[in-house]
């Protein structure tokens, strides 16, 4: 094993220890490309690195295997361990696929909440929206009166000029 393996395996062991302290599970990485699998189509295509994080972790998590139970390895590749440094950080600032995804959920679900909830009323058993409506027919109402009554003056004005100016 040369030292880009070990290095690799190395790298791969804390990205799968901070896999299983995360996702509070005993398979590590196997958890989180499982996870990526169950997540859903609309929230995949919202993230850009998401296709490139799926393959990059299945191939490391491949190479892992090959270098633990094969003699040699020739796929390992110093970008490879690039990628898996650049992973564990971006797991690490929770800035990985599914941190991505789990926020974007959640930022779904709390809208979704927003919508259902119902109008809060006040004690009169009136719901603020009806309130609202209401209070806009009221203001309207008034400014309507004031307009007719100012068009009801200026016509009796009128009408009055007309009547002294006649005689």
């Amino acid at each position: 094993m040369d030292k880009l393996e070990t290095e690799l395996l190395e790298e791969f062991k804390r990205v799968d220890a901070i896999c299983k302290d995360i996702l509070s599970s005993e398979k590590g990485v196997n958890t989180y490309i499982e996870l990526m699998d169950q997540t859903p189509i609309t929230i995949r295509m919202r993230i850009p690195d998401w296709d490139n994080t799926y393959r990059s972790l299945k191939r490391v998590r491949w190479i892992r295997n090959q270098i633990a139970h094969e003699p040699i390895c020739e796929d390992c590749k110093f970008e490879d361990l690039k990628w898996l440094e650049s992973f564990h950080e971006r797991l690490i600032n929770q800035t990985d696929a599914l941190a991505c995804a789990d926020k974007m959920q959640n930022t779904q679900t709390n809208k979704i909440k927003t919508v259902k909830k119902m109008p809060q009323s006040d004690n009169k058993g009136v719901s603020k929206g009806e309130n609202s409506i209401k209070s806009r027919f009221v203001i309207f109402a008034v400014i309507f009166a004031f307009v007719f009554a100012a068009a009801v003056a200026g016509a009796a004005i009128y009408l009055i000029n007309m009547f002294y100016h006649f005689f």
